[in-house]
């Protein structure tokens, strides 16, 4: 009997214990601010909220700073005390070097929030490699590239009532005989219009630009050819898909060519700087978590490393970042952004892998700022 009531007393203890966490909530603060600056220390600000009316609450919680790839970095306790339907904030501070690094706030083990920090990004050190000749090896390929004729295929999407501009689906022939798929939005009204090219990511389905808006531009959306990942192609055919895009707005007559830009994400956005590297005539690019960088690239691949060819980048460039990106880390982007010489601006958002609603005006915005 004794064993029975002891039993219970313990099952009564373990509800009651779990009631009361129940009514106990925490909150990484500045949840839209999480990047610091000016080589001050990362401050942690952690809420917690007692929504008992009528007990006080005290506890220990650890804070854990984490690398970006899950290397121990700190970790911190700190003991609170919460008056019933009452908050205490706890503030933890800690030098970092520049990079992004993932904190969590956990209770005996279980983890109750975390959140993604970024810290001087522009001092992210980043190098690239330069043990091959740039000349070397993509002149020949350019020099195959150029003397495959574009053999454009353009054929109007007919089912398609639009306000102001035609549909049309596109095919290009590419380098090693590949077609690259796509459509182009073009103004119903005759004139010459600057065009954006736009790359989509590897899980994008390719879809027709609108023909019921933007008047005053040409869009083009392109997919590079899928299954020409072999490793004697790495991305070069890829990126070179986009830059076929170029060619091709650069035969029509209706493109104002001193105004071409380029936009991707992803997958996308990678292939987008590296066609900026290999081609001059873009005016300006738009590219959001571009990180695709592989590191452990053998030495016949490094030359196909969008990280290897940022350096050569001539035109402005705007990038958005995620801080909660698990596919293309913020710090792979940073990687390739830092090398880039040319004007260049980012935008960090707290989203992941998906840009905010934002971003496309941001592109626009930034595309009109370069307009020659």
């Amino acid at each position: 009997m004794k064993r029975v009531l002891f039993s219970i007393l313990v099952c009564l203890f373990a509800v009651v214990s779990l009631c009361a966490q129940n009514e106990i909530s925490y909150r990484i603060e500045k949840s839209f601010d999480r990047m610091f600056y000016n080589s001050n220390n990362p401050v942690i600000d952690v809420t917690v909220y007692n929504k008992d009316n009528y007990e006080k609450h005290a506890d220990t919680i650890l804070c854990k700073v984490l690398s970006d790839d899950g290397k121990h970095i700190y970790s911190f306790r700190q003991r609170y005390s919460v008056s019933p339907s009452d908050s205490a904030q706890l503030s933890f501070s800690f030098p970092l070097k520049s990079g992004f690094y993932k904190v969590c706030i956990e209770r005996e083990d279980t983890v109750m929030m975390s959140a993604n920090i970024g810290y001087e990004p522009e001092k992210l050190h980043s190098f690239a490699d330069s043990t091959f000749s740039f000349d070397d090896t993509w002149s020949g390929i350019l020099s195959e590239l150029r003397a495959t004729p574009v053999g454009a295929e353009v054929i109007k999407v007919k089912k398609l009532k639009t306000k102001f501009r035609n549909i049309y689906s596109l095919k290009l022939k590419s380098i090693g005989g590949g077609v690259v798929e796509g459509f182009i939005a073009v103004p119903k009204k005759k004139g010459t219009y600057k065009t954006v090219i736009t790359c989509i990511d590897k899980d994008e389905n390719l879809v027709h630009p609108s023909g019921d808006i933007r008047p005053e531009i040409i869009d083009v959306v392109v997919s590079p050819r899928k299954g020409w990942l072999h490793k004697e192609y790495y991305y070069r055919t890829l990126c070179l898909d986009v830059v076929r895009a170029v060619d091709y707005v650069c035969e029509r007559e209706d493109v104002d060519l001193k105004n071409i830009f380029l936009q991707g994400k992803g997958r996308g956005g990678a292939f987008v700087v590296a066609a900026c590297a290999l081609d001059n005539r873009v005016a300006a690019a738009a590219v959001y978590a571009p990180g695709l960088s592989n590191e452990s690239a053998t030495n016949e691949l490094k030359p196909y490393d969008i990280k290897n060819l940022s350096g050569r980048v001539e035109c402005p460039v705007v990038m958005g970042v995620g801080l909660e990106d698990d596919i293309c880390l913020p710090r792979q982007n940073f990687e390739i952004y830092n090398l880039i010489n040319s004007p260049k601006q980012y935008y960090i958002f707290v989203e992941g892998h998906t840009p905010p609603d934002i971003w496309g005006d941001i592109a626009l915005n930034f595309f009109s700022k370069y307009e020659r």
